[in-house]
């Protein structure tokens, strides 16, 4: 009976153990996964004409967002937040084609030409998404 009532009582401290450790790196990950540049002016630039970049979560088998509008010129950092491995891959033409990217690690591209890529999860097919360049 004493043998139980250990056992019982280190699952218990186990999962609460667990539970914190969870909650805690969940509150880390809600943090964005690219800022913004800044868009102050140290030496007469303005906000149009700096380049900047943007964020692209991969996170529960999806693009987010997974349509983003940008400038040309200004390069999206994609940040992979699955447990699973993703790669970015172009639809059409080889524009994007990144390594697969474990949790955590991320894959930047700048897009120097207007126009629509769409792109999808090579190993996850029906992950698709879309970067609509102005």
């Amino acid at each position: 009976m004493i043998k139980k009532s250990w056992l019982v009582l280190i699952i218990i401290i186990i999962l609460i153990t667990s539970g914190i450790y969870l909650f805690a790196r969940k509150e880390k990950a809600e943090a964005p996964a690219v800022p913004s540049a800044n868009n102050s002016s140290t030496n007469n630039q303005t906000s149009e004409n700096v380049p900047r970049e943007r964020g692209v979560n991969i996170e529960n088998f999806s693009f987010n967002p997974s349509e983003l509008k940008i400038k040309r010129g200004e390069t999206v950092a994609w940040e992979n937040k699955d447990f699973a491995a993703h790669t970015i891959v172009s639809d059409f033409g080889n524009e994007l084609s990144s390594a697969a990217l474990s949790k955590g690690k991320t894959y930047s591209h700048a897009f120097n030409a207007a126009g629509a890529f769409d792109y999808h999860c090579g190993v996850h097919p029906s992950m698709k998404a879309k970067i609509i360049v102005e």
